[in-house]
């Protein structure tokens, strides 16, 4: 029991793509510590409380370009308005396909979906800090998504990975998570853990699955919507 306890601690929840769509509720995280739940734009969001990383896994089906969004928002100021963002273990990409940015960066105190880049460093350069960034999935597999504390303040409701080319949530994201999904670690609820379907894993392992996949929009109409 110990060690199944430090394996789930250590664990992010697992998230299943389909259809190139993956799609997360933030307070869903299989461990959330320095971070704490606060009111999201529908139900609940995590707020950075000055450390700590948000942790979840994901089942890819495939391998692309997934186009990385957060449901998000700042406390009105730029020293609360980013985190650090990486998928299986490696940085995203910004617009130009060679600049590796810190994470992902939002510009408001009222929750606005965003995929902009922040850093690399101190300073987003001018020709790419409001253009998208992805994230390259090599092929098939589960790859951990980790999202850390960069600013404190810093608000998360939901994270999208939307496949180049495919389709995506459509306004704030699903309605409702599927299943029994686990609570994270910091939240003072009953956390309900579901063991994973037994199966080959390519990459990485995890020991809670969950699946969340609703209403769809076109990339382009998402990719199109206001960015601050």
């Amino acid at each position: 029991m110990l060690a199944l306890q430090i394996l789930l601690s250590t664990q992010g929840a697992l998230f299943v793509e389909r259809d190139g769509i993956v799609s997360i509720e933030a307070e869903r995280a299989g461990s959330a510590k320095g971070w704490i739940e606060v009111n999201g734009k529908s139900g609940k969001a995590l707020q950075d409380d000055g450390q700590g990383t948000l942790a979840y896994d994901i089942r890819f089906s495939r391998g692309g370009k997934f186009y990385v969004w957060l449901l998000c928002r700042d406390q009105g100021d730029t020293k609360t308005n980013d985190c650090f963002v990486t998928l299986g273990g490696e940085r995203l990409y910004a617009a130009d396909d060679r600049t590796r940015p810190d994470g992902i960066r939002c510009a408001g105190a009222d929750f606005k979906r965003t995929c902009r880049p922040k850093g690399p460093g101190g300073r987003t350069p001018d020709a790419l800090k409001n253009k998208h960034v992805y994230a390259l999935v090599p092929g098939p597999g589960r790859d951990p998504l980790r999202i850390t504390h960069r600013s404190k303040g810093f608000v998360i409701d939901k994270i999208v990975l939307a496949l180049d080319g495919t389709t995506a949530p459509e306004g704030n994201g699903p309605q409702k998570p599927s299943g029994n999904p686990p609570i994270a670690n910091n939240i003072k609820k009953k956390r309900q853990f579901i063991p994973t379907e037994p199966g080959p894993v390519n990459r990485t392992e995890s020991a809670v699955t969950h699946v969340a996949l609703e209403r769809r929009m076109s990339i382009p109409e998402l990719l199109t919507q206001p960015l601050s």
